[in-house]
């Protein structure tokens, strides 16, 4: 099983605000709903815990990372998809300490990532799918990354596991 973990970069937030951590999944309901209408097939998991804190950041940025994680597995054969938000406590992202981060997951069990793209899957232009812009998974990392976060990934066949960490500070 690989796991890989993108590099920090800077950026802006555009639309900061607050948003209530354990409702950040919750936030995507209509476009998780919008989704699930695109795919019809495809099973949708909402596991959020209600108990976290406020996290400041762009809701739209932090939306269509989500979404872009999704709809590639979708795109990819995933007949179910759980999104999942969790605290993690005393955790170190980019060398940095912080005692509470927002964990996001979006799990699938499609194909998975094929291993010959496994090291480049946040490159902008690459994709495993014919026909794909392979630019859904570079934005979404921008984006976690101008949230000083971290997206990482576990894949193998019939389950492949993104995991976002945001601190909160």
């Amino acid at each position: 099983m690989a796991s890989h973990l993108s590099e920090r970069a800077s950026g802006v937030l555009l639309h900061p605000t607050s948003l209530p951590g354990g409702q950040l999944g919750s936030e995507a309901y209509r476009f998780v709903d919008w989704l699930a209408a695109e795919f019809a097939g495809v099973e949708i998991e909402r596991d959020y815990d209600p108990s976290l804190p406020e996290l400041i950041g762009d809701r739209e940025q932090l939306i269509q990372a989500l979404l872009n994680i999704a709809r590639n597995a979708a795109q990819a054969g995933a007949k179910s998809i759980v999104f999942r938000t969790r605290a993690v406590r005393q955790i170190t992202i980019l060398r940095q300490r912080f005692k509470l981060a927002l964990e996001l997951q979006v799990v699938d069990d499609g194909p998975g990532v094929p291993e010959e793209i496994q090291d480049r899957i946040f490159s902008p232009l690459v994709s495993g799918r014919e026909g794909g812009s392979g630019l859904g998974l570079s934005l979404a990392q921008t984006f976690i990354q101008y949230h000083q976060g971290v997206i990482e990934f576990e894949s193998r066949p019939g389950r492949t596991t993104f995991r976002i960490l945001l601190p909160i500070t």
